[in-house]
This record gives C-alpha cells, structure tokens and sequence, in this order.
C-alpha cells in the first residue's frame, strides 16, 4: 500500500503531470484521488481498505491540496 499513497502525495504536491511524449498539465484533486485508488487496485490491496482510504483522502484531503496550492501560489508570484 505503500506505492500508492507515495503517488498520490506526489500528485498533491506537484502542480503538473508530465507526460511519456513531453507533454504536461494540470491535474485536480479528484483526479489524483483517483489514481490513488486505482493504483491500490493495481497492488491488490482489497476493496474495502480501497475504498476506506479513498474515502479518507477525498473527504480530507482538502487540507494539503489548498496547503500545496497556496505555497505554489507564492511561489510563483515571488
């Protein structure tokens, strides 16, 4: 389980996605708790604790994401 939450809270903290061809953009919140659930599918960890810490991230995960997009605010305006 650990795989997944390490991705997850790279994707709160990065504001860009890069992808295979060069590519990059945005991803929202709900994208990235997404994934995170989808990763937990991939390493088998099972459904009800998929759906607990899904559930975990998406009615608190607020918190960090405003955190990281406040600090990306700043960062870029300095």
């Amino acid at each position: 389980m650990d795989r997944p939450a390490v991705c997850h809270d790279e994707l709160y903290v990065l504001p860009f996605i890069q992808h295979v061809d060069g590519t990059a953009r945005r991803i929202d919140r709900a994208e990235a708790d997404r994934i995170f659930f989808e990763a937990m599918g991939v390493t088998k960890t099972p459904g009800l604790t998929r759906r607990l810490l899904w559930l975990g991230v998406r009615s608190g995960g607020w918190v960090p994401w405003r955190r990281y997009r406040k600090a990306e605010q700043v960062n870029t305006v300095a």
